[in-house]
This record gives structure tokens, C-alpha cells and sequence, in this order.
């Protein structure tokens, strides 16, 4: 057993056998210190706790023999649950209602409780499951505090283990420096020294009571897999910023890279930008704030700017009028307060969300906050939702119970209800948008109705400024209409889908009733088979749509649950899950058609006999590459057709790029689409793709008669030795170390004014320059100075994501020495500086924050989507992109960010092309990474 493993139980046998002995917190430090051989007792101690302790001592051994640390209730009790739980299927990733009061049970006779409104308890409390890796993670966050990388690189490295050994992880990346390493203290050290050295030595980044320590160890395979250190800083108040250091292991002093984010609370700030800043420090949830935070708060929403525009102004107003004291001696505990709304509410599985104590033009009450989950099935459940009740802080009388609606905020919770109404005063409500715009889609549509219950189900996928109302059609004989209302209650981008149904019609109007297909069961494709009879469709997907049969499930012996158990057995891992499951018609038996996600480039595609289990085929899917008809039709149907419809190229082009291509990319890096990179020759069904230039490569592909690869190959063509060298002009785009992006260039004479060497071409407006000269004035910056400034901005705002436009624009200005695009006149590749007349980036930042809502919120949830704040903003006139659509329309990219606090990185991304109205032109959500 290890001496940390003894420590945790001794301590936790002398914390049980001591309950009944009277002595000091003091004293039982030193006689923990002393069980474990630690500090020497310096003063004598009483003959009867002498005593007593003898017989704690011989209890705490007895003890310390059969209790479980939560470490080893992970080991012994949780992975291996898991693992029965996944040993058929690959991850079935929760564990039932059952298996997560076990784990409890088991945490429970181990001395570990849980606060009732951690996650586990609250699924436990509403008869739910939960995660398996998250639950474990949770026990593990209760055993060593704080996310992954706070732990020490011990508990981190035993994680990584112990997910490898249970199959989650693919394979092991260990967490410990080696011999050859710097020792952990050694690497800390350096870090602080660096920090102190850059930012000041009255930075104190050695105090847990300021800051949170993450650590990590690791072999960074962007740098030749060299051994990295990186240490970050998180600030424990809204005071104090944060700070990251990283380095190599072997060369710190020449790779070391510090940066900081510190925030500057005597300038200016809004009431979102506090939110934010409070959320980012404590939580993203509002319910786990301490009551000292929301007191703070408050205190500093009063200096707040409230914009009556801001998609938080009615909360802030509610923050600013609600103090937050701390509980006084005739207040009521928050524990008797709690039991106190339970007891009211009288509902067995409401579980505690949040408890905080207001004061509202003198008069004290304590709002807490109850959920009740909706059911793992999906039931619909009238009990589930949120509640306040307010209890009076004194008497513990019940001034009210109220079930929060789809018009409420989330301050619902936290501002008293007469505070609440007037931050809200005359402020338009759910139901309010959607029946403004109701009316206008009738205004526009007389011959629908979007309100008819029958025919639509009315959603507000609400933004932060305004609202976008989607009238789901219920109804394949028309499609879904819409319109957003912003908080003034305007109303604009009013659209329906009235377009009479036709074969080439009908799928998107079944996903529209029903969702994306891959959430359907077997009687919707039924349905769309028997519709689809009526019709002659055109395009390749229906008529693939009409080639398909589709019979009911219950006429197979193998049902879809099955099926998907031998779906993860036949693609060879242990994890995956099932993204679509479609039975189809065929001989000699109907095939479940089963697309898995695992963690590969490309996902499998696999048709299973559906009365023997048998694989009958297996293909490659991969978004951006693979159309979706192969996932519920036939591989010999829509390889045929697609034969037929867009001809050998095509087909052989995509089989060149699943064979040699590299599936990790978004889009091909074998670009057979230019014609300055591949010749193409085509006999028959044979087709070459000629590389162009010494040095390429060449493939050819050979097609049978009904769309089947029969031969893909790469081969040198004939002319291999006469093809030219690649033009110095082609090479490809690099990074430089600050993350700016920069094409490739045949670099020019400096200019000796320190200005772009670019500087006043006319692919620019002559305002644009001067307006780009004042700028660089404002940052005191040049060609000469540029890494000088660009290493102060980023000690400064952090990653270059983050500068003030202006910074960014000239930090890109003087970096970039490439104007091939603006030179032909088709692109202008340049970050501009918005018009006086345009929006302000203020503006526009509200107007994307509720485009993104508008479009992530469906996928993702509200919560998630809250979650992403604004990483970039860059102004253009007619930006990068099909000069024909965009040219002379002002547009701004916008690109919001979700920081993963467990790995203390930016991951998940959404990225958008928008206009001035609000209207998106071009957008992407990429999550952890992955488009």
C-alpha cells in the first residue's frame, strides 16, 4: 500500500473513531501527524487522551483494513461496472439509475458523502443515470480536488492508466517526466521565476488562496514529440488574472512563453462583460457561486454600463437592484431553508439547484432553487422543470413557489420576484415573440398558419438580442417557416417552406417533421417509402428514396438493439456509438444498414444480415466527402446510380481519396478539382490522375460496370521524368509563433519608413491606409518594433485571438507580405477597419451572439451554447469569399470559443460570415475538433 493511500485511510479512521472524544481540531492534527510519522508531539498530553489515543490507534488499523479510498472504490467498483456494461457492445457510456446508487452506496460506507446538488446525487435523486466516465472523473475530483490538471502528475498519469486498461483510451501518454527530466519541484520553480520575471515580483503564483495551479507534463507531438511543461494560473476572485507559462524540458530559457489575461476593473465595463468574467471564475452555472460571490457582484453592477440592447440587460438590472448579504444571526440557516422550500414543494424528486440569500428594498429572503429532471426515456413529464420558492428569512414562512417558464431568465433563481417583474418591466416575453412572429409569417404566407397546433410546433431558439422563431411543421405537405423578432419586436428574415411536395421534395420535408434521420425509427421510413410511391423523383437521392424497401422491423429475427450490438462487434473497437440504424429490403434477406463513430478519421458503414447477423459489406463514411444516401440505401443501388448520374471521374476521385488521402482533413488534400495539379485521362472506366509536377503522385482507378472499385493504385505515369519542378509560388501556408497565419511570398526590400511594404496599393481605398497609419501610430508600432509589441500584447490580452482589432489588424498588416489575391483583383484577403456609418464590433457582436444561438442552440442546447464567448472579430468588405455574392457588402467573421476547463485549452469552436442585418452568410460549428 502506498504512504499516500495509508495517510487517507488513517485520517479517515481517526476522523470516524474521534467523533466521540473530545479534543481540538489542533490536537487531532498532531495525532494524525504523529500516526503517520510526522511532526513529534512537543508537550505532553493528558493520561486520558493518552489512553483514548491508544485505543484509536488500534481502531484506526482495524479500520484502515477494510475501508476503500475513492481512488480504489474508481478501481474496484466503478471501471469494473463499466466495463461489464460495455463488454458486449463497446461503451454504453451511462450507468443505470441501479449501478449509480450502488456507487453511491459503496461512497457512503466509505465515509464520502456528496452534496446534495452534485451532479450524481441529482441524478440519483431523479431516478436517472449518469455518465461512466464522468461519474468516475466526479469521484475522482471529490478524492483529489479541482479538474484533471490540478491533480498532481501521480493522480494524473494513474487516470490515463486506468482509462487505457479499460479500453476508453486508446492508448497510454504517460503524464510522469523521466529520468532525464526535470524533477516536478525543479519545473515548478522555473515556472513561478518566469511568471514573476515577465509580470512582476509581486505576483504571487505560489498562493492556493489566489490561484489555482493546473500542471501538466507531456510530449507535444505539434514540436517533434519534445517533453513540455505547462502551468496555468486561474484566478480564485474577479480581481486577479490569469496566467500560463510553457516551456521544454530541455531548453527552458530559450522556449519559455508566458502570458497572462489580467483584468483592469477601473475602465469602463458592461454589465455582460462582468457576467462573463464572474462566470468564467466561479462557474458557468450560477448555482454553485459562493454567497460571497454573488455579494460582489452586485457591488460591482453598480459601476456596470447596462445597455438596454445587451442580451442581459433585464438580469443585470435585477443584479443591481438584489444585495446578498450573509446569513445574520436571526436568518435562517441555508440548510433549514432548503428543507424548508422541500417541504413546500412536497416533491420527492426535486433536488437542490441552487440556495441564495437576497435583500430586496430591506426585506430578506432566501430563493431556492429545486429541479426535477425529465425522465431517461424521454417521457414527457408535467412535474419536471425548475422551481423557486421563496422562503422569509426570519420566520421561514413560504412567500411563494414558482415553476419557471420558457419566459423566464436564469436570474429567475436569483432576484427576488418583485425585483425580478420590474428589471423585466416592459420587456416582451416568450410568448410575445412568438406571436409577433406568427403574425408577420401570415402577413406574408395567408395560406398557413403557423399558431394551428395541428399543423406546427412552435420553438424560440432565442439569442441573446433576438429571438429566432422556428414553426416546426407537423405537416410533410408543407415545411417549416420562421422569422426573428428582435427585443424591440421587429420582426425580419420572415421565411417558409411552401414549395409543393415532390419526390425530390419529400426527405426534407420528413426531416423537417421528424428530425435528422438518424433519430427515426423504423415505421418513419415506413412511411416515407409508402409516400414516396405517389411520386417520380429526379435526383439521385430520391430516386434511391423509391429503389429502397423498407419493411417493418418486427418481420426480422435481429431487432435494431441487437443489430447495433453487432454493428460495434463488426468494426473491431470497444468504443463507438451508433449514429443511424435503417432496415432495408433485400435478397436473400432484409440488412440493417449501421453507420459507427469511433475514434477514426472516417466511420464504417456497415450492412448486416438481418435474420443471420451476418456483414454483408462494409464502407467508409466521412462527413464533407461521403453523400448521406449511403447510409439507408444499398451499397449496389447508390454505387450504380451514382455511376450513372455523375460517371467514373467522380466515383474514382473519391475512392483515390479514401485509399491515400488523408481522412483527418476537412477537405482533400488531393485536389484533382485543379486542373494546374492533375492531368485527367479517362478510357472507359478506367481513370489516371496525372500529378503535374516532379516529385507528385499519380493513381489510377479502375471501376466495374456497376460502380464497384475494382483496382486503386498508385503509379508513376510515363511522362514522370519530364514533369516540371513545383513553381517556389506554390509552396504551402506556415504559422508563425504567435499563431498569425502567413501565405508564402518572395519577401521584398523592407521599406525604410516602417510601414507594410503593401502600404498604399490601390487593391485598398486611400482611406483605408490612412486609417491604417493612424492606427500603427496608436500602437506605437512598425515593421522594425513588430515582435517587441506582438510579445507585449500578448503578456497583455493573451492569444492573439483576443487583441483589440486594431492591434490585430496591424500586427497582420506588418507580418503579411503576399498580395497575390489583391493584386488579381478577385479577393481582398486584408482585415479592414469598419466604417464610421457600419455597426460598431460592439454591435455586431450582439447580432452574431444571437445568430449563433439561433443555429447552435437546436443542436447543442441553450446551456451549451451560453457557454461559448467571443474568441474574434474582423471587419471586411466582401471577405475572402465569392466576390459575385459578397463584393461591396460589409461583413464581419466572428468566431466564438468554448474553453474546456478540464483540459485548459480552447477546443470547441463556431465560426461565422455575417452581414449588418444579422444575416449569416457562411457558418461552421467545429467540436473538439472535430468539423
Amino acid at each position: 500500500m502506498s504512504n499516500e493511500m495509508m495517510k487517507d485511510r488513517v485520517q479517515q479512521a481517526l476522523d470516524t473513531e474521534l467523533a466521540g472524544v473530545r479534543t481540538t481540531l489542533r490536537e487531532r492534527n498532531r495525532m494524525y501527524e504523529n500516526a503517520i510519522g510526522g511532526t513529534k508531539v512537543k508537550r505532553k498530553l493528558t493520561a486520558g487522551l493518552v489512553l483514548a489515543l491508544v485505543l484509536v490507534m488500534i481502531m484506526a488499523a482495524a479500520v484502515a483494513a477494510v475501508l476503500l479510498t475513492r481512488q480504489e472504490i474508481v478501481e474496484q467498483v466503478a471501471a469494473p461496472m463499466a466495463m461489464e456494461n460495455d463488454k458486449d457492445i463497446g461503451v454504453e457510456g451511462s450507468y443505470t439509475p441501479e449501478q449509480l446508487a450502488q456507487l453511491i452506496q459503496t461512497l457512503n460506507e466509505n465515509g464520502f458523502t456528496m452534496e446534495e446538488n452534485n451532479a450524481l446525487m441529482q441524478a440519483l435523486q431523479n431516478g436517472r443515470g449518469y455518465w461512466e466516465e464522468e461519474t468516475m472523473m466526479e469521484i475522482c475530483r471529490q478524492a483529489f480536488g479541482g479538474n484533471f490538471y490540478t491533480w498532481t502528475l501521480e493522480q494524473q498519469d494513474w487516470y490515463q492508466h486506468l482509462m487505457v486498461d479499460i479500453g476508453w483510451y486508446e492508448s497510454y501518454e504517460s503524464c510522469l517526466p523521466g529520468e532525464e527530466n526535470m524533477e516536478y519541484e525543479e519545473a515548478e520553480a522555473y515556472a513561478f521565476t518566469a511568471l514573476k520575471k515577465q509580470y512582476g515580483e509581486n505576483l504571487q503564483p505560489e498562493n492556493r488562496e489566489l490561484y489555482t495551479l493546473s500542471r501538466q507534463f507531456y510530449h507535444d507531438i505539434d514540436n517533434d514529440g519534445k517533453a513540455t511543461w505547462n502551468f496555468t494560473l486561474d484566478p480564485k476572485d474577479i480581481d486577479h488574472g490569469m496566467y500560463n507559462v510553457r516551456f521544454e524540458d530541455q531548453h527552458p530559457d530559450e522556449t519559455v512563453f508566458c502570458q497572462a489575461n489580467i483584468p483592469d476593473w477601473t475602465q469602463p465595463y458592461t454589465g455582460e462583460k462582468l457576467l462573463n468574467s464572474f462566470q468564467s471564475v466561479y462557474s458557468w452555472f450560477y448555482g454553485q457561486w459562493p454567497q460571497a460571490a454573488w455579494q460582489r457582484m452586485h457591488e460591482m453592477m453598480q459601476q456596470a454600463e447596462l445597455n438596454p440592447e445587451g442580451y442581459a440587460y433585464a438580469d443585470c438590472r435585477g443584479y443591481q437592484m438584489t444585495a446578498y448579504p450573509e446569513p445574520a444571526k436571526e436568518d435562517l440557516s441555508r440548510e433549514d431553508a432548503i428543507q424548508k422550500a422541500k417541504e413546500a414543494l412536497n416533491k420527492d424528486r426535486a433536488a437542490l439547484d441552487s440556495a441564495v440569500l437576497t435583500e430586496y428594498n430591506g426585506d430578506r429572503a432566501w430563493l431556492i432553487g429545486l429541479v426535477i429532471y425529465q425522465p431517461m426515456d424521454g417521457a414527457e413529464d408535467e412535474e419536471a422543470g425548475r422551481y423557486v420558492i421563496t422562503v422569509e428569512s426570519t420566520s421561514g414562512n413560504i412567500r411563494s413557489v414558482r415553476k419557471s417558464t420558457a419566459d423566464d431568465s436564469a436570474s429567475i433563481q436569483f432576484v427576488p420576484e418583485a425585483a425580478y417583474e420590474k428589471a423585466h418591466e416592459g420587456m416582451l416575453r416568450a410568448s410575445d415573440y412568438i406571436r409577433l412572429a406568427a403574425e408577420t409569417v401570415r402577413e406574408k404566407y395567408p395560406e398557413i398558419d403557423p399558431l394551428d397546433e395541428k399543423e406546427y410546433e412552435a420553438r424560440d431558439w432565442g439569442g441573446m438580442n433576438t429571438h429566432q422563431i422556428n414553426f416546426i411543421t407537423k405537416n410533410i405537405q408543407h415545411g417549416n417557416a420562421s422569422a426573428t423578432v428582435s427585443k424591440d419586436g421587429k420582426v425580419s428574415e420572415v421565411t417558409a417552406d411552401t414549395v409543393p411536395l415532390t419526390g425530390d421534395t419529400l426527405m426534407q420535408r420528413f426531416r423537417a417533421a421528424y428530425g435528422y434521420f438518424g433519430q427515426w425509427d423504423q415505421s418513419t421510413w415506413v412511411q416515407l417509402r409508402n409516400e414516396m410511391e405517389a411520386f417520380e423523383p429526379e435526383g439521385i437521392e430520391g430516386k434511391l428514396l423509391k429503389l429502397g424497401r423498407y419493411p417493418e422491423e418486427s418481420s426480422v429475427s435481429i431487432d435494431h438493439e441487437k443489430a447495433q450490438e453487432l454493428a460495434i462487434q463488426a468494426s473491431g473497437k470497444r468504443t463507438g456509438e451508433i449514429n443511424t440504424c435503417v432496415l432495408i429490403g433485400a435478397d436473400p434477406h432484409p440488412v440493417w444498414k449501421l453507420r459507427v463513430i469511433a475514434d477514426d478519421p472516417a466511420d464504417q458503414v456497415i450492412e448486416l444480415d438481418a435474420e443471420t447477423g451476418e456483414v454483408v459489406a462494409v464502407d467508409v463514411f466521412k462527413t464533407d466527402y461521403t453523400p448521406s444516401y449511403v447510409l439507408y440505401s444499398l451499397e449496389k443501388n447508390w454505387r450504380k446510380l451514382e455511376l450513372e448520374t455523375d460517371g467514373p471521374v467522380q466515383m474514382a476521385k473519391k475512392a483515390v481519396t479514401y485509399q491515400y488521402g488523408d481522412l483527418w482533413l476537412d477537405f482533400p488534400e488531393l485536389d484533382f478539382e485543379n486542373p494546374e495539379e492533375y492531368e485527367i485521362l479517362q478510357d472507359g472506366l478506367t481513370v489516371r490522375f496525372i500529378g503535374r509536377w516532379k516529385g507528385m503522385k499519380s493513381y489510377l482507378t479502375e471501376l466495374d460496370e456497376n460502380g464497384y472499385v475494382v483496382r486503386c493504385e498508385e503509379t508513376e505515369a510515363e511522362s514522370a521524368a519530364e514533369r516540371p519542378e513545383r513553381p517556389e509560388s506554390g509552396a504551402e501556408y506556415t504559422d508563425d509563433a504567435y499563431g498569425l497565419m502567413l501565405p508564402p511570398y518572395d519577401a521584398p526590400a523592407p521599406r525604410e519608413d516602417g510601414k507594410p511594404w503593401l502600404y498604399g496599393m490601390d487593391f485598398a481605398p486611400e482611406t483605408y491606409w490612412r486609417k491604417l497609419d493612424e492606427a500603427m501610430e496608436r500602437c506605437g508600432v512598425n515593421a522594425f518594433n513588430l515582435e517587441t509589441k506582438e510579445r507585449a500584447w500578448l503578456a497583455e490580452y493573451g492569444s492573439c485571438e483576443f487583441w483589440p482589432l486594431e492591434m490585430k489588424i496591424c500586427a497582420y498588416m506588418l507580418s503579411t507580405t503576399e498580395n497575390d489575391l489583391a493584386m488579381q483583383g478577385e479577393r481582398f484577403a486584408y482585415p479592414l477597419f469598419p466604417d464610421p456609418a457600419n455597426k460598431s464590433e460592439e454591435e455586431i457582436v450582439i447580432l452574431a451572439t444571437a445568430a449563433m444561438h439561433a443555429e447552435v442552440d437546436p443542436q447543442m442546447g441553450a446551456e451549451w451554447a451560453d457557454s461559448l464567448k467571443v474568441s474574434s472579430t474582423l471587419w471586411n468588405d466582401g471577405f475572402l469569399m465569392d466576390k459575385d455574392r459578397y463584393a461591396g457588402v460589409p461583413c464581419w467573421q466572428v468566431e466564438f470559443s468554448l474553453f474546456e476547463e478540464e483540459y485548459q485549452v480552447w477546443n470547441s469552436k463556431y465560426y461565422m460570415i455575417i452581414n449588418e442585418d444579422g444575416e449569416i452568410l457562411f457558418s461552421e460549428l467545429t467540436l473538439n475538433g472535430n468539423g
